[in-house]
């Protein structure tokens, strides 16, 4: 049986929030933020996202 795949939007689309409601769970955030003393100077970032994934038969799509 072929597996059909939300299509990649802008946005996360219903149909892409449904699947990932029924494989993905313990969805957690870790930022670190870099903000330097002057105001004009960009803010350093790394974001790590870990969650649950009990069936990798699918790639995952991933919305920043």
């Amino acid at each position: 049986m072929e597996r059909v795949l939300p299509p990649v939007e802008k946005g996360v689309s219903e149909a892409l929030a449904v699947a990932r409601k029924k494989n993905i769970s313990g969805v957690a955030y870790d930022l670190n933020l870099s903000i330097p003393a002057q105001k004009n100077e960009p803010i350093a970032a790394v974001e790590s996202v870990s969650f649950n994934l009990p069936d990798n038969l699918d790639p995952v799509q991933a919305r920043f």
